[in-house]
């Protein structure tokens, strides 16, 4: 017996030499902020998962409502539609539901300097980089915000209602989700389904503009829409695509005033910026939003949203291609799991190549690709 004890105790003292050295290879290869980060991010990932509880459970818990047991029961629908549309082996993702103790799960922080438009990125070994960090504290958050505002950044923090782990974790039905109507909680599940099935490490632009563009065409392929429906959808679709193009082609504007005209400090920059929102962005906007009849109650909501250098950044992130993937399908006459096909047949040759031939990265010859066709 006790030798027995001290074969478990061996054990146990092997894997915690183990978890040392693997948490020693973490500060080695990173900073006390990013290993923190980590660990901060794992303890609250941890804690979803923890909580979670299986669907068939959440569906019996009388202290969820009848509306969100409904919406819960959608969701393995789409689930169940999205696998059997593309034809792949279901994850485990959204077998379980956790409810939370916030109408958000966590809170994204995007950062970009007063004198451009480009996001601060941050990089991880095991996923690549992103321009924005994930907070489910949401006092460090702050603190984070703080202190990249005391470095002379520009700052955007939101709240997050859905993410995607990639497959590193099996993600779980939130109750965050529940905030959304049943046309919006489809395209978002069909957005986060996508990631599990296609995600480009370090193309996190064009990951997300896809997903996007890819969560739209499911929405309207699931729901059996009547004809006027179909052509309600498409036309408020088209129009809103309209504004976030020239939402696109306005920030690209600023980006290059800042690039010319070099503003020395973050005052003049934000000068810059607020000059060009009133004299520019906000007028050139609001005229379109109200030809194309996008106005809700006399006023634009995109226009209210907080626009600085930061958030132009993540809207370039989610929004700067969607329009591009919806011409490329046009063009190519492709229904939409065919243009996957098509585009990780693309993605296999862009691997194929040598190093120095993959250097404006696979969104740049995806797009040139096309373009010489």
């Amino acid at each position: 017996m006790k030798q027995g004890f001290r074969g478990y105790y061996h054990r146990v003292s092997l894997l915690f030499l183990l978890l040392i050295l693997f948490l020693l290879f973490f500060l080695f290869l990173f900073s006390c902020a990013s290993f923190r980060y980590i660990v901060d991010q794992g303890s609250g990932q941890l804690k979803i998962q923890n909580s979670a509880v299986t669907n068939e459970k959440a569906l019996q818990d009388p202290r969820i409502s009848k509306e969100d047991k409904r919406k819960i029961q959608e969701i393995i629908q789409y689930k169940k539609y999205f696998y059997d549309y593309f034809q792949k082996r279901a994850s485990g993702i959204y077998s379980k539901t956790t409810i939370l103790e916030h109408s958000e799960v966590s809170h994204m922080v995007v950062a970009s300097r007063f004198n451009e438009i480009k996001a601060k990125e941050h990089c991880f070994w095991f996923v690549g980089c992103f321009p924005y960090l994930g907070f489910f504290n949401h006092k460090a958050a702050e603190e984070y915000v703080q202190s990249l505002e005391q470095e002379g950044y520009v700052t955007l923090k939101r709240p997050i209602y859905a993410y995607s782990t990639l497959g590193y974790f099996e993600d779980t039905i939130l109750s965050s989700f529940f905030n959304f109507s049943n046309e919006s909680l489809a395209e978002l599940v069909f957005h986060e389904l996508f990631h599990t099935i296609f995600f480009i490490k370090g193309e996190v632009g064009f990951s997300e503009n896809l997903a996007n563009y890819m969560g739209e065409e499911m929405a309207f392929e699931y729901f059996h829409y009547t004809e006027e429906k179909k052509k309600e959808i498409k036309s408020f679709r088209s129009n809103r695509q309209k504004l976030n193009n020239l939402a696109v082609a306005l920030i690209k504007e600023l980006s290059l005033r800042y690039q010319k005209e070099k503003p020395a400090d973050k005052v003049s920059g934000q000068q810059m910026l607020n000059q060009f929102l009133q004299e520019r962005f906000f007028p050139t906007l609001a005229k379109e939003c109200k030809i194309l009849k996008l106005e809700r109650n006399g006023k634009c909501s995109f226009l209210e949203r907080t626009w600085n250098n930061a958030s132009m950044t993540l809207f370039l992130t989610y929004e700067e291609s969607v329009d591009d993937f919806g011409k490329i399908r046009e063009k190519l006459h492709l229904p939409i799991k065919e243009f996957l096909s098509y585009i990780e047949t693309q993605y296999g040759m862009y691997k194929k190549l040598p190093s120095d031939k993959r250097e404006q990265g696979f969104a740049g010859f995806f797009f040139s690709a096309i373009h010489d066709r």
